[in-house]
């Protein structure tokens, strides 16, 4: 056998391992599916957000990983997000009840709508830290959120 043949032949032979099964990443593939309880009413709609860094939590949705505001059409509500990497998160939601995407809030900056936060930790005069509300995604995984409206809302 010529040195060229073998070359070839150790060549193709080599390139084969590379795309042996089992050997390709298919890329981010988790599910997190948040459930949203305590809904005061059926109006408007719910808007969660996902986190995967702490310096936005849970101030800034505009800078989460992703948000899906879905209308009001059954309570509770299932909210899913696909395609994740496995990590860290952290979500927050927001009842929405007039529609306007926005965290309404009163002359004291306190929130007229209802909101919460995964792992529903106890809110007093600040929102949660990301370590608190934090969520493991290893695999298919799903929580639920209790909404949380304070007095006059």
């Amino acid at each position: 056998m010529s040195i060229h043949r073998w070359f070839n032949l150790l060549l193709l032979a080599s390139s084969g391992i590379l795309f042996l099964p089992g050997q390709v990443s298919a890329g981010p593939s988790e599910t997190l599916v948040v459930n949203i309880g305590g809904l005061k009413n059926n109006r408007g709609q719910v808007c969660v957000s996902l986190f995967n860094r702490p310096q936005t939590f849970p101030m800034q949705p505009e800078n989460s990983l992703a948000s899906q505001c879905v209308k009001i059409t059954k309570v509770p509500m299932q909210i899913t997000f696909k395609n994740l990497a496995p990590g860290s998160y952290a979500v927050a939601a927001l009842h929405d009840a007039n529609g306007d995407g926005k965290d309404n809030r009163n002359f004291l900056g306190i929130p007229i709508e209802g909101f919460g936060f995964s792992r529903n930790p106890t809110v007093s005069t600040a929102p949660p830290k990301f370590e608190q509300s934090a969520v493991q995604v290893t695999a298919p995984t799903s929580i639920s959120i209790q909404m949380v409206y304070l007095p006059g809302s």
